[in-house]
This record gives structure tokens, sequence and C-alpha cells, in this order.
């Protein structure tokens, strides 16, 4: 009776493991640290990050491109630069001003949409796909930014660029 109940608690945490896709903080830091290398590139990737509203109190997670969440730090901080990952493993932000909260979309971020959207998605077909190198290119339009969102924390970085939003599997050498 022991035995088969052991069993059953193991096939059940392994069948959970693979219901899951998500990547734990230490990927989703490597993969901001990498889109903080490449920052200057035309081509921007999308990044998840925990931004507080000093004034409200306001704290949400929100996905946004590399150059606008350094143009919210200008706006704050008159900062102009990189952003050092190495000193912001948490990938918190705190603004004050509305220029730099509008600069990151901060007040038109929903989080229940981005909930709602990523029930309607397939997330580990869709994984499994860009994995197996099936799909490199997608087109969301104005959900574009919830579905970097929710591929950032699947370890799948999100690019928009030029021609169009490129996705790939994250590796450390931060190259597609």
């Amino acid at each position: 009776m022991k035995k088969s109940v052991v069993f059953i608690i193991t096939i059940a945490g392994l069948l959970s493991l693979g219901l899951s896709t998500d990547v734990n903080d230490e990927i989703k830091n490597r993969m901001f640290c990498c889109a903080c290398r490449k920052s200057g590139s035309t081509s921007r990737d999308y990044v998840v990050v925990k931004v507080k509203n000093t004034k409200t109190g306001a704290l949400k997670e929100i996905c946004v491109t590399l150059n606008l969440l350094e143009g919210a730090m200008w706006r704050e901080r008159s900062l102009f630069g990189r952003i050092n990952c190495e000193g912001n493993s948490k990938r918190y932000f705190e603004f004050s001003e509305d220029s730099a909260l509008s600069n990151i979309g901060f007040n038109e971020y929903s989080t229940s949409k981005l909930s709602t959207f990523q029930k309607q998605l397939n997330i580990d077909s869709i994984v499994k796909q860009i994995k197996m190198g099936k799909l490199y290119s997608v087109n969301f339009g104005k959900n574009e930014r919830y579905f970097a969102h929710v591929m950032f924390n699947n370890g799948v970085v999100t690019t928009s660029g030029c021609f169009g939003t490129s996705v790939f599997f994250f590796n450390d050498s931060c190259e597609e």
C-alpha cells in the first residue's frame, strides 16, 4: 500500500512538472542581462520587470522593451545609458514621474488583460515549436507585449524589430 501511494505521488509530481513551462528567476535574470548587453541595437528585446509607482504605491509586473525602460530612467533621474543588470538582479524599478511611467506604459498595462490573453494561448505548444526552430517570427499586433510577457516567463526571447517580432529560446550566449 505504501509503495503504491509513493508511486502515485511521484507520478503526479512528474506530471505537474511537465505542465508548467515557466522558468525560474535565475533564467529570467540572465535573459534580462543579455537584453541589457545587447542595448543599443535597433531591435529591442522585451523584458519583464517589476515596477512601482512611488506616488500611488501601485506595484505590477510589466513587459517593456529595454529602450523604453532606459528612457523612463532618463525621465526619472536624468540617467542616460545602459541599465546595469548585475546591480538589479530583481528586475525592480521605482518611478514617480508621470513621464517616466508613461514612457513604459505603466498605467495602460493590464494584468487582467495579460491573464485573459494567456488563457487563450497553447503555451506549451508555442514554446515547443520555438525550441524546435519551427517558429521564429510572430505577429500579435496590439497584444505583442502580452505575448512577449508570457514568452519571457517561459524562457523565450521576444525581439521587436524593423521587420516584425522574432522569437527564440533563450541560451546563455545571448544569441539567437
